[in-house]
């Protein structure tokens, strides 16, 4: 018997930020490069043979990782993604285990955001410190699975997926 599982993906690489800067453009609204959607479809394409349905979508509001997600539902045929502000890059952790923890505990729930967010959530979710938890590479994909509803402590970190980069 099974409880939530929940796969923690990380945007694909994104434009130069340099560039990026130098024009006065808001990090917020940064896309992602052509690398970074195609790092998400190869990671995203082996991910079907592990994991058969997508119950829910939360993404943060940051347009790299919106795309991210777009990418992420297409492969899964599912509805739109949903934003939560609990996935910037700076949010407390505990936001997003409470909306976890409200949903129902049998479904797998994808969240697509950032770093340091997605690794201090694995360390929340599995009691590990946040320095402990390697980090997650552009286009990155993690598991963590609990026994029930998701709690702090409680879950277990499954795998953990980098993907390679190529040319494009």
């Amino acid at each position: 018997m099974w409880g939530m599982k929940v796969l923690l993906v990380r945007h694909g690489d994104q434009h130069d930020q340099a560039t990026w800067s130098e024009a006065g453009k808001s990090e917020e609204f940064r896309p992602l490069a052509e690398e970074g959607k195609a790092q998400s479809r190869r990671s995203f394409g082996s991910l079907k043979a592990h994991i058969e349905i997508l119950n829910a979508i939360a993404v943060s509001p940051f347009t790299c990782a919106i795309e991210t997600a777009e990418i992420l539902a297409r492969v899964y045929q599912s509805s739109s993604a949903a934003t939560h502000e609990g996935l910037k890059p700076d949010a407390n952790p505990d936001v997003m285990i409470s909306w976890l923890a409200r949903r129902s505990p049998k479904q797998t729930v994808a969240l697509v955001g950032h770093i340091p967010q997605l690794q201090n959530l694995i360390a929340r979710m599995c009691g590990l410190r946040e320095d402990s938890v390697a980090e997650l590479n552009p286009g990155s994909c993690a598991m963590v699975e609990f026994e029930d509803r998701p709690s702090q402590n409680e879950g277990t970190l499954l795998w953990v997926n980098r993907p390679k980069k190529t040319n494009v």
